[in-house]
């Protein structure tokens, strides 16, 4: 094929996968996980609620409203949904649907099936604060010399594992167990392994032992690894598997770094990792499951073809079932081979207990620009036989209507275009 048709198929590939990934809602979905004994997932993101969804019949059960964007979620070792975003963390119990809230100096940090959340500042103050899910009280602290890149607990180890920013290296190769050639197309894995094996750059690594409370192991790293939008560092014996944003890395006890070359390679915009050792990194509800026992890797797709792509924000694991939530609304379940065994669709009609409510952005401050935009969507909202609303002294996105199909919800956003300056979206929520 002549290199410009190449290149104009490549680009109609791209504007095609784009078009298709468009959703109905353009709120972002972030995080999924599985209640340990309910048969309930929970799903947030930016829209300061936590979607409560029947499992099995893949209906909204109830909407607990959160006091901030939700970036993470994760469930304790009782059965506790725990929501966190930059400073904040909010922990909810299911079992009595109450919740309280917990502020941090640094960024809160979480994983599953943990008795601990962490508080670490990165900047000013540098520093690690370790406090009890169950009762917010301090655990322990200790100072850090330098910023990190990334950072990983493990509740099977109890450790917590630190990796600086980048640092200057003499030596990076007798770090690295082998060297990868450049590949003769593109890979994304090979080419940042070709690109740092021998840049004279690495980061220090560093193991702080929670029954211990202390650093144990300080090493340094021939490579710069770090977590654009997913992370999965996970201990396999003696061994620690690094999954990061571009690439696999394998620590061995001894500090030695393997860079593990995989056909299937990807970009990590979600990722888990399995008790038995089994790694998942997904982009657009496909990817790969790369066994650490065998050192192989198997492709799997969840979508139903191009047309039903859009990125993965999430991967959460429950024993044999694997959930994969991807930005459309939609959560898939999969076996632990990549075979998909079901499908929500949480932004269809029909779908029990939802709802679809328009969201304004006002961006104006100005009183007489305030009504203004008031007065284009309340022309609207009457001839719909709907309440009245002010944006008076009211800034972000505002609600001015719930609807109960997405059908109505998207023909009020069409009949308010020209009568207003800002955009509006829709937010899907369920009912108390």
């Amino acid at each position: 094929m002549k290199p410009f048709f190449s290149k104009l198929l490549y680009l109609s590939f791209i504007f095609f996968i784009l078009i298709n990934t468009a959703h109905a809602f353009e709120y972002e979905l972030n995080s999924v996980v599985k209640h340990p004994t309910r048969k309930e997932l929970y799903v947030s993101g930016e829209f300061k609620i936590m979607f409560v969804i029947d499992n099995e019949k893949g209906t909204i059960l109830k909407s607990v409203p959160v006091p901030f964007d939700v970036k993470k979620m994760t469930v304790s070792k009782s059965g506790k949904i725990i929501a966190t975003s930059g400073t904040q963390l909010y922990i909810y119990n299911p079992e009595t649907n109450t919740g309280n809230s917990v502020s941090g100096t640094g960024d809160i940090y979480t994983v599953n099936n943990s008795d601990y959340y962490f508080d670490i500042s990165n900047y000013y103050k540098k520093g690690v604060k370790i406090y009890s899910v169950e009762d917010q009280q301090l655990y322990a602290e200790f100072p850090l010399t330098e910023s990190l890149a990334m950072y990983s607990y493990s509740p099977q180890t109890n450790f917590l594992y630190l990796f600086s920013s980048e640092i200057q290296l003499a030596d990076e190769k007798s770090l690295i167990t082998k060297t990868v050639e450049k590949p003769s197309g593109y890979n994304v894995y090979s080419n940042d392994y070709v690109a740092q094996q021998s840049d004279g750059k690495g980061q220090n690594f560093m193991i702080y032992d929670l029954n211990k409370r202390s650093i144990t192991v300080t090493k340094q790293l021939p490579y710069k690894m770090s977590s654009s939008f997913s992370k999965t560092i996970a201990p396999v014996g003696e061994d620690l598997y690094v999954l990061y944003w571009s690439g696999l890395i394998k620590i061995e006890k001894n500090g030695k770094c393997t860079p593990i070359e995989l056909a299937d390679a990807t970009f990590n915009y979600a990722s888990a990792a399995t008790l038995k050792g089994h790694l998942i990194c997904s982009s657009m509800k496909d990817g790969y499951i790369y066994n650490t026992a065998s050192g192989t890797s198997s492709k799997f797709d969840v979508s139903s073809g191009y047309s039903d792509k859009a990125y993965t924000k999430d991967i959460f694991i429950d024993g044999d079932n694997i959930y994969v939530l991807a930005e459309d609304y939609t959560i898939y379940t999969m076996d632990a081979s990549g075979v998909k065994k079901s499908m929500i669709d949480f932004s269809q009609n029909g779908n029990s207990g939802i709802k679809y409510s328009v969201m304004y952005y006002n961006g104006y401050s100005q009183k007489d620009k305030q009504d203004l935009e008031a007065e284009g969507l309340n022309s609207v909202l009457k001839a719909k036989k709907l309440p009245a609303i002010s944006l008076e002294g009211k800034s972000g996105y505002i609600e001015v209507a719930t609807f109960n199909t997405i059908t109505e919800a998207k023909a009020f956003l069409t009949d308010i275009k020209g009568k207003v300056s800002y955009t509006a979206k829709i937010l899907p929520k369920g009912t108390n």
